[in-house]
Parts: C-alpha cells; sequence; structure tokens
C-alpha cells in the first residue's frame, strides 16, 4: 500500500477516520495510530488498544498543558530527550472505570473542552499527555507535533491522539508490518517528511509585526521592518532603502548575526 498524499490523510481526519503515521517511506520506519482528539471515541481506542498495543498518548500545545495546570515530569534518561510527558489524569465519569475504553474517550474529549480546567481531571489517571513543541513538525518531526498538526490542518483543535503499533508478538511493527495492517483495516499510511513539505509549501511562516523609520549616520533614513518566525518566533529585520516595488533589479544583502563582529 503506497504511502497517502497528506490531503487524503486530512480528508480520513476529518471523517474521524485514523491514519497511521511513519517518519517517512522507509522500509524500517515504524508507525503510530494517530486520530484528532476532539474526534475520539471508545471504539477508537479500543482499535488502538487491539491492534496497536503501544502507549495512548495525548498531545497537547505547551499553552494547554499549562491552561490544564499538567504537571510536567522531569525525566533522568537521555533516551527520551526532546519529549515532555506530564502527569497522567483521568476525568470524572460516573459508573465507568476511567481505564475503560470509554473511560479514556471521555478524559480525552474533556482534556479538549474549553471549559475543562483541572479541577476535571484526577492524577494520577489513565491517559498519558505529551507536550508537543510549538511550531509543530517545522520544530521537531516527532509524532506529537505530526499529530498536533494534521488536528490543526484539518479543522480541528491543536490536539492529538497517538499510539505505537506493535505486532502480535510484541515486536516494533515497520512499514511492511503497517502496510498489511493498514489494508486489513481500511486506513492511509501519512509520512511525517510529506507533512514537513506540506507546511513549507502551503503555509506562510513569517509575521510582520512592525515597522519604524532607522535613522543612519551615512545611509540617511531606512524603513526597519521586523518579522516573526512563526516557527520558533525569532525575530529578523529588513532595512529598506528607497522605493523598490517597480525595479527589476534590487540591490540585496543577507546578513547574519552576529554578537561579535556586530557588537565588538
Amino acid at each position: 500500500m503506497p504511502i497517502a498524499t497528506v490531503e487524503e490523510g486530512l480528508e480520513e481526519l476529518r471523517q474521524g477516520r485514523m491514519v497511521i503515521l511513519v517518519n517517512e517511506g522507509t522500509a524500517d520506519s515504524d508507525g503510530f495510530f494517530c486520530v484528532p482528539a476532539e474526534k475520539i471515541t471508545a471504539d477508537t481506542i479500543n482499535l488502538m488498544l487491539l491492534h496497536g498495543r503501544g502507549v495512548i498518548y495525548l498531545a497537547l500545545t505547551e499553552e494547554r498543558i499549562r491552561e490544564l495546570g499538567i504537571l510536567l515530569i522531569p525525566h533522568e534518561s537521555s533516551s527520551f530527550s526532546g519529549h515532555l510527558f506530564g502527569a497522567a489524569f483521568s476525568a470524572r465519569l460516573e459508573g465507568v472505570a476511567p481505564v475503560s475504553a470509554k473511560g479514556r474517550a471521555h478524559t480525552i474529549q474533556v482534556a479538549v473542552s474549553v471549559k475543562a480546567k483541572h479541577g476535571d481531571l484526577i492524577v494520577p489517571g489513565h491517559v498519558q499527555p505529551i507536550q508537543a513543541r510549538s511550531g509543530g513538525v517545522l520544530a521537531r518531526s516527532g509524532r506529537a507535533e505530526a499529530s498536533i498538526d494534521l488536528a490543526r490542518l484539518s479543522g480541528g483543535k491543536s490536539a492529538g491522539v497517538i499510539c505505537q503499533i506493535l505486532n502480535d508478538d510484541g515486536t516494533i511493527a515497520v512499514l511492511p508490518d503497517l502496510e498489511r495492517l493498514a489494508k486489513r483495516l481500511g486506513i492511509k499510511i501519512v509520512a511525517i517528511t510529506q507533512l514537513i513539505a506540506y507546511r513549507l509549501r502551503n503555509e506562510s511562516l513569517v509575521k510582520r509585526v512592525a515597522e519604524q523609520a532607522f535613522p543612519t549616520i551615512h545611509g540617511g533614513i531606512y524603513r526597519a521592518i521586523v518579522y516573526r518566525n512563526e516557527v520558533d518566533a525569532s525575530e529578523h529585520m529588513a532595512l529598506l532603502k528607497g522605493d523598490i516595488s517597480n525595479a527589476n533589479a534590487v540591490l540585496v544583502r543577507l546578513h547574519s548575526e552576529c554578537l561579535t563582529g556586530d557588537v565588538f
């Protein structure tokens, strides 16, 4: 089964169906089930538990982690570098076990509700939150970031649910295994490398935030325009001189930041 396009994957997610996330289309790529958090159901959780067998993670933005008051867990092992895990939690639901598929789906639905607050959560619990990096896959090509990007691009809230897929014998499923599983379940496979290319192709990643006259000793008055990079929040300044709107060729100089050269 070929890797689906990002557009095909987004349409699946809009319909509430899962996709399988892989890093790239190579034979050794492992995979995760992925679905937007607000589309989660007990049946989806059960399918992840049955065919995925890995830990089910709720990927949230840094802002949402902060809003819910989720305690982040410091790690000592370098093997978890780049990941920020939160304390597992559950939501209250009378007459339903929090560990059940229905209980976990309810917990995820509560966590992404605009009305949710820290007091709605019970710690410890049975849903494992993970904080994605701001900027999504353009900042870090991880599954948590990809799940949030896909949820947002499919028109939903910026929260995703992922679960690593294991084979029946407990080994990590790689692309040939994932292709057979995807065919059996009738779901599509999406590659993070293609998602990165899709975002670079379709999104404007800088925002114009300020403009001011900039006097210089030798060059006179320039227009100073500040742009903010939406991926890592770094700022860049353009100095413009004269009218460049109708020029066939404009003299441009790119200058990289250098503290010792610029200041000292």
